[in-house]
């Protein structure tokens, strides 16, 4: 682990609204921008890219689109995801709190890593029984013995 000489590892939260349109995605780094002077402060940067989007494609632009900015506002820190492998609960529908199938969380797995993340944090298992049988467990085990 990696700590400063003044604290122990300490992230800063990089989260958000995904802008919708160009004129969004400006303000969107205008606002990232204003953390540019905490960054100095931590030790890495910490973003949420939980599964709200059924469709694969909308969630690797917005991961690729999250880590690039992380990355920029970032100085150089280390950029660590935190991704669950279920479907959000926000989505408030069949598939909220579903485990996501295999080969969407191998996708989520393999872009954070090809985005240039430094590392990623799995989130999850409170109150759940463990299931090793689980497709996206399979796929993580898959994914580790790649790097």
């Amino acid at each position: 682990m990696q700590t400063s000489a003044a604290a122990p590892l300490v992230g800063l939260p990089v989260t958000g609204q995904q802008p919708a349109n160009d004129a969004e995605l400006a303000i969107w780094k205008r606002s990232n921008s204003y953390l540019i002077p905490f960054v100095g402060n931590v030790d890495a940067l910490y973003l949420s890219l939980y599964t709200v989007e059924t469709d694969p494609a909308k969630w690797l632009a917005s991961a690729r689109r999250c880590i690039s900015e992380a990355m920029r506002i970032g100085a150089g820190k280390p950029v660590r995801p935190f991704i669950w492998p279920q479907y959000h609960d926000v989505m408030r529908g069949l598939l909220a709190g579903t485990y996501i199938d295999y080969d969407y969380w191998m996708l989520q797995l393999t872009t954070i890593r090809d985005a240039g993340a430094s590392g990623i944090v799995l989130w999850g298992g409170y109150q759940r029984q463990w299931d090793d049988t689980q497709n996206w467990w399979r796929a993580t085990l898959d994914f580790i013995a790649t790097i």
